[in-house]
């Protein structure tokens, strides 16, 4: 008996009325996958991936696996080496390539045509390109990276969360790095102007060049190697002419639906709070539509998704940024604990009266408390907040009883 018959044979079947189809085979279109099983989905369940590797984690790219402190085979997503014993028809190297919900048919570029009950698009993004740079999103980018000579000097242009990250690892190596960060410090516009102002002077500690300014071609910058991380674009050309609903993603209802048999999930998706690019948005969106999508195939009410508070975080020089709920934009901010001064500072933002985000760096209890008051809708007041810390710190941690 074959791995999936026999995890058929030993799991409660669920009946669904076709195949689940679930096109791209990174963080969120997985665990998609992985919940349905773990809900009782019986039914055939295919996930199918552009790339000849498992699915894997992204995020270390710029980090250890750039470092070669975590292997390649490490970055591994669970389960992924074990898809047949899951039940799960784990198809690499396919690339689709059209979708036609009409007739519930997506085409791959062989030519060959595959049906759904339920289709799950899972595509992600891909980087913006400038002509002669080198980008950083597949695991196989990372071999032109170490075949630079240990000296080769790296110009990086683009200084969000993947350029921040990948000027501070390079620094490490021992590379030369001029890092173009724009107008700005670099993260200012997705963390705030208090991490950005600390992650400048980390990085001009470490001896990394920051350079303000438009870049429109690798030759305006003196360097062996030039790397763009410069943002990124959703996977949907696969979708045009097919119906559904585009624009800077899959849009979609607050539940990941698309279309009647079409739902998105993942960087690729915009719901209607927008279209969010973080490993914990992907991972937590998947589970929810994964439990959602089990509870309506097996027809019973699907449970109310968890009143999750956001989460994103970014490393840099042995440190991490950590960042809750909303911390950019048009936000009321203020400094609750340390200083920008300091390598250890919490800033509360807050929309319309109401506490939406906090971030910091080093002082994760901050964060904690803050979480809390994002998640109870609390009204914004960080000289209260601010006070309660100091409280909180004289006091001491709390004693078991």
């Amino acid at each position: 008996m074959s791995p999936a018959r026999r995890w058929l044979s030993e799991r409660q079947r669920v009946e669904a009325t076709g195949p689940i189809l679930i096109v791209g085979a990174g963080l969120a279109g997985w665990t998609v996958a992985t919940t349905l099983r773990e809900e009782g989905y019986a039914g055939e369940l295919v996930v199918l991936g552009d790339e000849p590797h498992p699915p894997y984690d992204r995020p270390p790219l710029s980090k250890g696996a750039l470092r070669r402190t975590t292997a390649l085979d490490a970055l591994t997503l669970p389960g992924a080496d074990r898809a047949a014993e899951l039940g799960i028809d784990l198809r690499l190297a396919h690339r689709v390539v059209a979708c036609d919900p009409a007739t519930r048919t997506i085409t791959l570029a062989d030519g060959t045509a595959l049906a759904y009950g339920e289709l799950v698009i899972a595509t992600g993004v891909r980087p913006r390109t400038l002509p002669g740079a080198l980008t950083v999103r597949h695991r196989d980018d990372l071999a032109a990276l170490w075949a630079l000579p240990p000296d080769a000097a790296i110009a990086i242009v683009g200084a969000g969360f993947l350029g921040s990250e990948l000027a501070a690892t390079l620094r490490e190596l021992g590379h030369p790095v001029t890092l173009v960060t724009g107008s700005g410090a670099p993260l200012a516009d997705q963390l705030g102007p208090e991490i950005a102002t600390v992650l400048a002077r980390w990085h001009t500690a470490h001896g990394v060049t920051l350079r303000h300014g438009r870049v429109t071609s690798v030759a305006e910058l003196a360097a062996d190697t030039v790397l763009a991380c410069l943002g990124s674009e959703p996977n949907t050309e696969w979708l045009t002419g097919s119906g559904l609903p585009l624009a800077d993603g899959v849009l979609t209802d607050a539940d990941g639906r698309a279309g009647a048999h079409e739902w998105a999930v993942g960087d690729v998706a915009r719901e209607p709070a927008g279209r969010i690019e973080h490993r914990m948005a992907a991972s937590t969106a998947g589970v929810r539509l994964g439990v959602r999508l089990a509870a309506l195939l097996a027809d019973r009410e699907p449970p109310a998704p968890l009143a999750a508070v956001p989460y994103h975080w970014t490393d840099h020089y042995g440190a991490t940024v950590q960042a809750y709920g909303h911390v950019a934009g048009d936000l009321e901010r203020q400094v609750v604990a340390g200083s920008v001064d300091e390598d250890r500072v919490a800033v509360l933002c807050g929309r319309d009266g109401i506490v939406v985000g906090a971030v910091g760096i080093g002082l994760p209890r901050a964060l904690v408390r803050a979480a809390k008051l994002i998640r109870d809708g609390a009204g914004y007041d960080p000289e209260a907040f601010a006070a309660s810390l100091r409280t909180a710190a004289a006091a001491g941690p709390a004693r078991p009883r």
